[in-house]
């Protein structure tokens, strides 16, 4: 089923149809929100997912242009590598460091101003590392490299006791969370519809736009809607935030038309530009559409730090995007999409006077989550498992216990 389909049950269940825009999405936000607290509630099988994750070496002695004051340095020859970017830039001699904020050209842009000027040597050093972006949480690390196998993870607390030391290198034995990141959201928007352009008469344009900065998206700003009308066809978005010269955080714009709920991308302006026209000549993005939902972007570290590229696999939990078209379906086993119709109609029951009928739906829903868990529970699962393996292979280590004991 899809989101018309649930939606359509969730209706035919209560007798009723919602008639207004504002009656249907408050029926979409309902429908998410049971989706993704049974998502939440359980590790279910279902959401694990396996992503490839590559380790970088040190690159040493990078020649770059330094100037008293600027956040950017400028390369002596070649171009910046986009792996570099959300990475750390050291400058040895003065000790000084910076996360990379974008590349451009032959220009590295970094968080705070550089002291000091001329011609530098820097190394790119790469601490940590990004998870795939809707990772809710890290069940394992396996490297073949060698015949590594899988790696062992610890908390911060055992990191703090054993003092592991991020600048000793050679190969990965445990990797560790590091700080979660959500960089704040634009501030500010406004638009009017003006003379010109070829946008669709009578139809409601919404518009957003997000910071770009260290391989991140900010969340997205406030929504600006404006409808076109008359021969009013084109928008001017203006009140956009400069994030300050030469600071390599860029802006992307985002538009939705006709209340899709998608938001798909449509331009990328530069640090201190403010205002932007829509005149339709634009195509927005298919494939490029906002993820507003997927929370803070995560990150982990490696002890030591690899000396040699390797290809990792992590496997996770992913945490499934919001039901935004009428298309999309839910990340749930087909036979069990019936869950979010018997939730959803549990919940809205008691507004038109059903108190009985919503608990007859939270009846069958708990039924209907019992059995799906009986089946899917990642814990059932991991209990099956573990008895065909003997413990000694199961709980293979490679982490140096004289360094942790």
């Amino acid at each position: 089923m899809n989101l018309a389909d649930i939606r359509g049950r969730v209706g035919r269940a209560l007798q009723y149809a919602p008639n207004v825009q504002s009656r249907e999405d408050d029926w979409n936000d309902e429908i998410n929100d049971k989706y993704m607290e049974l998502c939440m509630d359980h590790p279910w099988m279902f959401l694990e997912r396996t992503e490839d994750l590559t380790t970088r070496v040190d690159e040493t002695s990078v020649s770059a242009v330094a100037v008293d004051g600027a956040t950017s340095v400028t390369l002596s020859s070649g171009t910046p590598s986009d792996n570099w970017v959300g990475h750390t830039l050291e400058e040895p001699t003065s000790g000084q460091t910076f996360s990379i904020v974008s590349v451009d050209g032959t220009r590295i842009y970094i968080d705070t101003a550089f002291s000091g000027s001329g011609t530098k040597s820097f190394n790119v050093r790469y601490y940590k590392y990004q998870l795939p972006r809707r990772c809710l949480s890290v069940l394992g690390i396996m490297t073949r490299t060698d015949d590594l196998g899988k790696m062992v993870g610890i908390d911060r607390e055992t990191e703090e006791r054993r003092y592991l030391d991020p600048d000793v290198t050679g190969t990965p034995e445990v990797w560790m969370p590091e700080d979660d990141v959500l960089d704040r959201a634009p501030r500010t928007i406004a638009g009017a519809a003006v003379t010109g352009g070829s946008l669709v008469l009578g139809t409601e344009y919404r518009y957003v736009y997000v910071f770009v900065q260290q391989g991140r998206v900010s969340a997205p700003s406030l929504v600006q809607s404006v409808t076109t009308a008359g021969i009013n066809l084109t928008v001017n978005l203006t009140d956009i935030e400069s994030t300050g010269a030469a600071s390599g955080i860029k802006k992307k714009v985002y538009r939705e038309s006709a209340r899709s709920g998608v938001f798909k991308y449509v331009a990328t302006l530069d640090e201190t530009t403010t205002a932007w026209s829509d005149d339709g000549s634009v195509t927005a993005s298919e494939t490029d559409v906002l993820d507003n939902d997927a929370g803070p972007y995560r990150y982990i570290r490696f002890w030591p730090r690899p000396t040699e590229s390797q290809t990792m696999k992590v496997r996770h939990l992913f945490r499934p995007p919001r039901l935004m078209h009428d298309a999309d379906v839910p990340t749930l086993p087909a036979n069990v999409h019936q869950i979010l119709v018997h939730l959803t109609v549990a919940e809205l029951a008691p507004r038109y006077g059903g108190e009985e009928l919503g608990s007859l739906h939270r009846r069958k829903a708990e039924k209907l989550v019992g059995r799906l868990m009986r089946r899917t529970s990642k814990d059932d699962d991991r209990e099956l498992v573990m008895g065909m393996w003997t413990q000694d292979s199961y709980t293979r280590a490679r982490i140096n216990t004289a360094v942790l004991d």
